[in-house]
């Protein structure tokens, strides 16, 4: 495949290619659930375990009694804004996007009714509960951390900062995982050379899986040298990472891991420790000091 690759407008046979990429039949969690949109045929694409049923549900039961005057469309934007009611929606016409989605828990719609896709957001991956990290608690403060689901851990970062300076850029990793990787700053106080390295180091990349998430990332942004101090630091905690970006930091989030990376980074960082920042100025001071004089 290639980014050229786009649907052709007929409906058998964008089935058919979808189909084949997908290897629906073959894969026994790639579904492909046939449908009759006023008396047309279409078809939904979706990774079971990926997709809220209770979301499918209510959209298949919404399409199957769609009347034909609301749907037939000339395109698959004219039917999303006429039909889909859901927040999260858009269109592609592009294969290769349309199989990424997929593959990522989106809900795909090709119909007789319209050309292009309509892409459905409703996404629920497995995930484990907001807990306090085993290795970095905190006497005081918040007893949650981060998780292996990214969009989770963005929102605990945009929960602690409610400013529209605060970005948090979509990259992909990897020919064959395709792994969801956020850059995440806050636009104007992040160095935007070092951004900017960052973001075309990190889409230059070539691997075919980030296996072992956030590790295999930070292995291949690391170039072997003999500096014996480590490049980035790393943390568990949302209230850390949103105190890291305040303060001109550049945060890495890596989906299925845990933990974020932050930098640059300094030695005079590792001197620091979440309690610092819940004890007063010069508590913090004296503790940081008395760290450094331990080195």
């Amino acid at each position: 495949m290639n980014g050229k690759n786009t649907l052709s407008g007929e409906f058998a046979r964008d089935r058919e290619t979808l189909k084949r990429l997908l290897r629906a039949g073959v894969s026994f969690d790639i579904m492909a659930r046939p449908l009759e949109i006023a008396g047309k045929q279409s078809m939904l694409f979706f990774v079971n375990g990926f997709v809220k049923s209770e979301v499918m549900e209510k959209v298949v039961a919404f399409l199957i009694r769609l009347p034909a005057d609301r749907a037939v469309a000339g395109t698959a934007k004219e039917f999303n804004a006429r039909n889909v009611s859901l927040m999260e929606t858009g269109e592609s016409e592009d294969i290769d996007t349309i199989v990424t989605d997929i593959l990522s828990g989106k809900l795909c719609l090709i119909s007789e009714c319209f050309s292009g896709a309509v892409m459905i957001e409703a996404r629920s991956y497995p995930a484990r509960g907001v807990q306090e990290p085993d290795d970095d608690r905190a006497l005081r403060g918040a007893r949650d951390s981060f998780v292996e689901t990214i969009v989770c851990n963005t929102a605990l970062i945009r929960r602690r900062i409610r400013d529209p300076s605060l970005t948090m850029e979509a990259l992909k990793v990897g020919n064959s995982s395709r792994t969801d990787v956020i850059l995440c700053y806050m636009d104007g106080r992040a160095d935007k050379g070092y951004v900017d390295k960052l973001r075309a180091q990190i889409l230059s990349l070539k691997t075919d899986a980030l296996t072992l998430g956030q590790q295999s990332l930070a292995e291949r942004l690391v170039k072997p040298g003999l500096n014996p101090f480590p490049r980035f630091r790393y943390t568990e905690r949302p209230d850390t990472a949103a105190a890291s970006v305040l303060e001109g930091s550049v945060l890495v989030l890596v989906d299925t891991s845990p933990a974020v990376m932050i930098l640059p980074v300094s030695i005079f960082q590792y001197s620091q420790d979440i309690n610092d920042f819940y004890f007063p100025p010069v508590v913090g001071r004296y503790l940081r000091l008395i760290r450094l004089s331990t080195v």
